[in-house]
């Protein structure tokens, strides 16, 4: 077992999320930085798949090993997961991707998930509480869907999602079903005339919501699935019990002061180099 960050810079220097990019890099830094701290404070390999610029950011931090990161030249920068979807596509069976942003904290944690890749066919982080998939960010997205009468491989436009903060893959079919999915909704997304340009109206579109989660949801039904965290009141529960941690949208800018603090009381050699990285390239 192994775990797994990616980055693939073009939505951030491309501004997909409406937010400087300067204040983007910042917090990815410190947090992929924090990640990696835990990962080595519990004695877990870490992996990196990146891209030339993603390496020039992140190269410093103590990974076991960086990899190129190729995300195909005709996916849209609007499609942000197709970076996660792209070294999903490289990694091993039983490696977990886990965002830059998720905090794996204790080896308790990394005990539990190494005993449960035997036993499941998918590891997820968590179900999605209903009013996150009923709020008006995953109805933009079936709104879109229904207008432009968008092909979405026969899967049923509403239903539950996981958050894929932490995703793992123990079954080849359902990893390659999962992948071949994705990267066939987004194509036919980017050859329906009009529909990228109407999710770039709306910075609250973002199909992923239904193509990286939701649609995971439905995919892996006939499959074993350990959901780690659980759903509803138990998700923060289970996460502070275990020693989980997810920064979720703009969390990682509001709470970066604590990141960096808890970042210096963990490890000040990957503090000081977070520093030092910094001062380097001018933020």
């Amino acid at each position: 077992m192994a775990l797994v960050h990616s980055l693939w810079t073009a939505p951030m220097l491309n501004n997909e999320r409406g937010q400087a990019s300067n204040k983007q890099i910042l917090s990815a830094i410190w947090c992929y930085a924090s990640s990696v701290a835990y990962a080595r404070k519990n004695n877990a390999e870490i992996h990196l798949y990146a891209d030339d610029y993603a390496r020039e950011l992140l190269g410093f931090l103590p990974y076991d090993n960086i990899y190129p990161l190729e995300v195909p030249e005709w996916i849209p920068t609007d499609f942000w997961a197709a970076g996660k979807f792209s070294a999903l596509q490289k990694m091993s069976l039983g490696d977990i991707h886990i965002d830059g942003d998720v905090f794996i904290k204790t080896s308790k944690l990394c005990d539990i998930l190494e005993n449960s890749i035997d036993s499941a066919d998918l590891i997820v982080q968590s179900q999605e509480n209903s009013w996150v998939y009923e709020n008006e960010f995953y109805i933009n997205c079936l709104r879109i869907i229904r207008d432009y009468n968008i092909d979405v491989n026969g899967l049923p436009e509403y239903s539950p999602a996981w958050n894929c903060g932490l995703v793992c893959f123990c079954n080849e079919e359902l990893k390659q079903k999962y992948i071949n999915h994705y990267y066939s909704c987004v194509q036919r997304v980017s050859e329906t005339s009009g529909a990228l340009e109407k999710i770039r109206e709306n910075k609250e579109t973002w199909l992923d919501l239904l193509f990286e989660q939701q649609h995971l949801y439905t995919l892996s039904q006939d499959y074993k699935v350990c959901n780690l965290l659980g759903v509803g009141q138990a998700v923060s529960i289970n996460a502070y019990r275990l020693g989980y941690q997810h920064l979720i949208g703009p969390e990682k800018w509001i709470y970066i002061n604590k990141t960096k603090n808890q970042l210096y009381n963990l490890d000040k050699d990957i503090y000081n180099s977070v520093i030092k990285q910094l001062d380097k390239i001018g933020i």
